[in-house]
């Protein structure tokens, strides 16, 4: 007789462990400098779309 049994996938496959207490390798940035650049890119894009006016 066959099973009635239902074979599900591991609820945690492919998920990495990361903690508050884990020392991450890689360069240290501050989320205030993240804001910082990101306005100082949207800035840049918004000067270069008025000096170079697209065609279209």
């Amino acid at each position: 007789m066959a099973s009635n049994k239902v074979m599900m996938p591991m609820s945690s496959a492919g998920i990495l462990g990361v903690g508050s207490n884990m020392e991450l390798e890689g360069i240290k940035v501050s989320p205030k400098v993240i804001l910082a650049l990101a306005l100082v890119f949207i800035f840049v894009v918004k000067v270069a779309d008025r000096l170079f006016p697209s065609a279209t």
